[in-house]
């Protein structure tokens, strides 16, 4: 057999057999590059996500080698293996193959071969992909859940942990390595919030409207995800304390009650995964003149703040991640933040006040 420079030899030996041998849990063919790209990353991320294996380009289904159309242009071939590169990098984490060609019967063939990943799952779109048989599909709940734990018990056992470092000091017994296991693969919701609307004061309550933007920058997904925001009027020096307060007794009742009921979203948002949503805020004029009456105060601001939490598949309870922040004019105009107690048809637009003091950023969660 007559090889070529740019061919794999050992591959081009056993292209013929691989073919015979037809498609399995480790081996697919394509007959193309499929056109829809997330096609291939989905294959390319069920081989990491369980034996590895390798996908052929240029065989189709029934083995027929039919190869890739002017393989041996080099240019075509230096396209076709970074727009692979390319695929790959969308995958989450990202995977690096290896990319080879293969020549039989005059014909070149692209071999992509995948090793079993070192994390538990991979990712595209946010969802987890398995190979079974010779079908790459989305794993099931109960798939990520078995395959996580599979990894942490692993790594309890071994005492290893890939592209995870823990510190000497915690790896004192499996018990407290598998916390440390678990600590690192759970979900980390982060959340930002910004001003999406105007600020309404009217005779009966005032309102906002605000964009939340949530991300998982974890290793598992973050279940019945919901929000709780809560404005409170605040006045003179008690202001931190009675906002405190209040933050703690909503911190209580979202961590006591079984279900997010009453709360937004109640979302899944898998690693990766970004979650953009609008709500409305808005405390009662009532409230506001109860809490005027009971600080004396005849000025007032308002604070924002509240929670977002989520379950995870370890089911250790519900875990989450505050954010919070001062309603009032820009900060140029410090002075005037604070406004007389008078409620009648207002609307300030965006720009004509602001969100200042703690930033509108809820970052890692407090627990």
């Amino acid at each position: 057999m007559d090889f070529v420079p740019w061919a794999n030899s050992q591959l081009s030996g056993d292209l013929p057999s691989l073919a015979r041998g037809g498609e399995n849990e480790i081996v697919e063919f394509k007959r193309e590059l499929p056109k829809q790209v997330r096609d291939l990353a989905k294959e390319i991320a069920a081989f990491a996500s369980t034996r590895g294996g390798r996908l052929i380009l240029g065989v189709d289904d029934s083995g027929a080698i039919v190869g890739i159309p002017n393989a041996h242009d080099p240019t075509v071939r230096d396209d076709l293996g970074q727009r692979i590169v390319g695929i790959c990098q969308t995958i989450s984490p990202p995977v690096r193959p290896d990319i080879s060609w293969a020549l039989a019967s005059g014909v070149g063939v692209l071999v992509i071969t995948v090793e079993k990943g070192a994390e538990p799952l991979y990712y595209v779109d946010s969802r987890a992909y398995i190979r079974h048989d010779t079908v790459s599909r989305p794993a099931t709940p109960a798939e990520v859940h078995a395959a996580t734990v599979a990894y942490v018990t692993e790594v309890a056992k071994t005492g290893t942990m890939s592209h995870h470092k823990t510190p000497a000091a915690s790896v004192r017994t499996i018990h407290t390595f598998e916390s440390t296991s678990i600590l690192a693969l759970r979900p980390w919701v982060q959340v930002e919030v910004g001003l999406a609307g105007p600020l309404v004061i009217s005779a009966t309550e005032v309102r906002v409207q605000l964009g939340f933007t949530l991300k998982n920058v974890g290793k598992s997904p973050a279940l019945n995800t919901a929000i709780d925001a809560m404005l409170v009027g605040t006045f003179g020096k008690s202001a931190d304390d009675h906002s405190i307060n209040r933050a703690k007794k909503l911190r209580e009742e979202i961590k006591s009650r079984p279900l997010h009921e009453g709360s937004v979203l109640g979302q899944n948002i898998f690693p990766d995964q970004t979650y953009e949503l609008v709500i409305n805020v808005g405390v009662s004029v009532n409230e506001l003149y109860a809490e005027i009456l009971e600080s004396g105060k005849t000025m007032f601001c308002l604070d924002l703040f509240g929670f977002v939490s989520y379950r995870t598949i370890f089911n250790d309870g519900i875990h989450l991640t505050p954010f919070g922040g001062t309603i009032g004019k820009p900060r140029d105009q410090y002075s005037n933040i604070y406004v007389a107690v008078r409620f009648d048809d207002k609307i300030l637009q965006p720009g004509q006040y602001g969100i200042w003091e703690n930033p509108m950023t809820g970052g890692l969660p407090a627990d």
